[in-house]
């Protein structure tokens, strides 16, 4: 296994120099040597900088962090939107952004691929049905709940579909997801064409809300008709 780090002052130059010695390599980039790269900086390699935004700044004269240091925070907003106020304080070394070392899980899903191409929606369904389970499975023990469920489709010429729903209500079990599935399957050209994969994928994922138990508290059975009557 081989990979590469970045090792700098803020989350935008680290970015940049885990980039400089892939693929197996270490890049450190102290604070006073910042500035001064940045500045020789190539202004693709800025993060945030893609094709669009590269050319934009080429056509006015920006094609070093150097040509971009010239210009001031409204000029820059005016011409990259929000993207201006970032692209104004990295090239000035300035970056808080913290470093998140753990991200939630953003999808679950369980895929089929079937032995044999088929063409019974029956026996789709069922199979999905067996998908759903194991998917809200996952859901449970990870205390998740989904808003959003994608249905994945193979046909048997290799074309790959999906469908997808999103409904005000989060989806918890494979019962919820089975009143949802039905419909994605039938929007679909399955049946008509034959089916080799098949797969459920939840995304919009939440921490489940559990409805809070009430207290019991040790009242006098005298205090408890009291407080019955009151």
């Amino acid at each position: 296994m081989t990979a590469s780090a970045g090792v700098s002052c803020n989350k935008f130059l680290a970015k940049i120099a885990s980039d400089m010695n892939k693929p197996d390599g270490l890049t450190v980039i102290t604070p006073e040597q910042a500035l001064p790269f940045i500045r020789s900086l190539p202004i693709r390699k800025f993060y945030g900088v893609g094709r669009v935004t590269e050319q934009r700044m080429l056509a006015i004269g920006i094609k070093t962090g150097a040509d971009l240091l010239r210009y001031q925070r409204q000029e820059l907003v005016d011409r990259f939107g929000k993207s201006g106020n970032f692209f104004y304080d990295v090239v000035r070394g300035n970056d808080n952004r913290p470093v998140c070392s753990r991200q939630g899980r953003k999808s679950i899903g369980s895929e089929v691929t079937l032995k044999e191409d088929v063409a019974n929606k029956e026996h789709m369904l069922a199979i999905l049905t067996r998908i759903a389970t194991q998917v809200a499975g996952t859901l449970a023990k990870k205390d998740l709940s989904t808003g959003t469920l994608i249905l994945k489709i193979r046909y048997s010429d290799f074309v790959t579909v999906t469908r997808s729903r999103t409904l005000p209500t989060m989806f918890t079990n494979d019962r919820d997801m089975m009143a949802v599935i039905p419909g994605l399957l039938a929007s679909t050209e399955a049946g008509v064409k034959k089916v080799r994969l098949l797969g459920i994928t939840a995304t919009n994922l939440r921490k489940r809300r559990h409805t809070p138990r009430q207290l019991k508290l040790p009242f006098s059975d005298h205090l408890q008709a009291t407080l019955h009557h009151v």
